[in-house]
């Protein structure tokens, strides 16, 4: 099999993904590993053997691919042959109890005095402290900011719709500083449809200008963090946090906030305690 083929068995577990509603982010990360591991295989996906899972995994080692990434070629071929498995194409999945251990990452989270040291870096350019607060003050990631549209913006009712998710769609309500500085940039951008940041590439304007603006100390998934460090010490609760973050599962919230347990757990301690 060529490279960057998938057999037929392969085709249909993807075409199955888009019917079961899985986003297309989640479908092309899928594509991407069934398309290397079907050539590596060089056979049909439902012959594959233990061994050959092993093989894989070490391959993937050996050229030096980082821990993380195995692990996500090993998760996704497991729930590839768990569908097989529940078809009844196979009779095991073969890389069922292959576990690959990824050295814990902390990750930057942006704090107030982040957002403030972007906010002064910006000056008086209207587009970029509008796209800051966005950010800070939804907790909305960096591709749902970026192709937030002039008729996603309800200055009415003080929300911003973001239409497209790697989660799902939702509304969230702007923060006063949001609100004003998003209003100031679209009486200087105008109120013409389209993209409200009037660029052609959304998402790489959008980490271009956090990186630009924090002297390259941070992304904008790091205010993303921030955002959930702050709505959790500010005494909000994780369901109300999932719903605004566009989170389906509470693991979300222990993993974007695992660099600040401590503060967190600090700071309910002295509300308990005071």
């Amino acid at each position: 099999m060529k490279t960057g083929e998938c057999d037929p068995t392969a085709l249909e577990y993807l075409a199955t993904l888009g019917v079961l509603g899985r986003s297309p982010g989640t479908i092309n990360s899928y594509r991407k590993v069934l398309r290397q591991w079907c050539p590596f295989l060089g056979r049909p996906t439902v012959e594959a053997t233990r061994l050959d899972a092993l093989r894989y995994v070490k391959a993937r080692q050996d050229a030096g691919r980082a821990p993380g990434d195995v692990r996500l070629h090993s998760v996704t071929l497991r729930a590839f042959y768990n569908w097989l498995l529940a078809e009844g194409l196979v009779s095991a999945n073969p890389f069922e109890r292959l576990k690959i251990t990824v050295p814990e990452r902390i990750e930057v989270t942006a704090t107030d005095a982040d957002v403030e040291a972007m906010v002064k870096e910006a000056g008086t350019d209207r587009r970029a402290l509008a796209l800051v607060y966005l950010l800070a003050d939804t907790g909305a990631r960096c591709a749902e900011v970026a192709n937030v549209a002039v008729g996603d913006l309800d200055f009415m009712s003080g929300t911003v719709r973001f239409r497209i998710s790697k989660t799902q769609a939702r509304v969230v309500p702007l923060s006063d500083r949001a609100y004003l500085a998003l209003q100031r940039w679209l009486r200087k951008r105008g109120t013409t449809p389209g993209n409200i940041w009037s660029v052609v590439d959304g998402p790489q304007w959008v980490s271009k200008t956090i990186n630009r603006l924090s002297k390259s100390t941070m992304t904008p998934h790091a205010l993303r963090r921030g955002f959930a460090v702050r709505w959790l010490q500010s005494g909000g609760s994780e369901t109300g946090l999932m719903r605004i973050a566009g989170w389906r599962s509470v693991t979300m919230i222990a993993r974007y906030t695992r660099a600040s347990a401590d503060l967190l757990a600090a700071d309910e301690m002295r509300r308990l305690m005071s």
